[in-house]
C-alpha cells in the first residue's frame, strides 16, 4: 500500500511506496528515510481518507491543464503607412556656445588616487600635494588677494 503526500504550498500530491513493498534492504532503507523526510517537513501533509486524496489529486490535475505549455498566437501585425510624415526641423543657425567654456576657471583641490590631490588655480593645475589639508592650504595661500 503506497503513502499518499500533499504538498501544501503547490498542492502536489504524491505515492510514495512503503518500505515493506521493496525486497532488497537497499531499497527499503532509502524508502524508509524518504517517508521519514516527508513526514518531518512542514512543506508536505500525509493524507489518509481515499475522498481526501481523490479531490486533492482532481485538483493538482486540474491546476496542470490550466498551466498549458501552448504558446499563444498573436494576432498578425498591421503596419500603418505616414501619408503625411512631420516637416524635419530646420538646422539653427547659431549653436548653444559650449557651456564649459563660457564658464570662468575654476579654484579647487582634486583627488587624483590616493592620498594625493591636485591644487588646480585658474583651470590649470599647478601642483600635487599629499594629503587634502595640505592641498587645501596651498590653494588658500595660491589663491590669497593681498600679494
Amino acid at each position: 500500500m503506497a503513502l499518499t503526500y500533499l504538498n501544501i504550498k503547490s498542492g502536489k500530491v504524491v505515492s510514495m511506496p512503503e518500505a515493506t513493498e521493496f525486497t532488497k534492504k537497499r531499497h527499503q532503507l532509502n524508502a524508509r528515510r524518504a517517508i521519514e523526510k516527508l513526514d518531518v517537513s512542514k512543506r508536505w501533509e500525509r493524507l489518509s481518507d481515499p475522498g481526501e486524496i481523490e479531490a486533492a489529486q482532481q485538483a493538482w490535475d486540474q491546476s496542470r491543464q490550466a498551466k498549458t505549455s501552448r504558446r499563444p498566437t498573436a494576432p498578425t501585425p498591421v503596419y500603418v503607412v505616414n501619408a503625411n510624415p512631420d516637416p524635419e526641423p530646420e538646422d539653427d543657425p547659431e549653436p548653444d556656445p559650449d557651456p564649459a567654456a563660457t564658464t570662468e576657471p575654476v579654484n579647487e583641490v582634486r583627488h587624483s588616487g590616493g592620498p594625493w590631490f591636485e591644487v588646480v588655480v585658474a583651470g590649470e593645475t599647478v601642483d600635487k600635494i599629499q594629503g587634502r589639508d595640505a592641498a587645501e592650504a596651498r590653494l588658500a595661500e595660491l589663491t590669497r588677494s593681498d600679494w
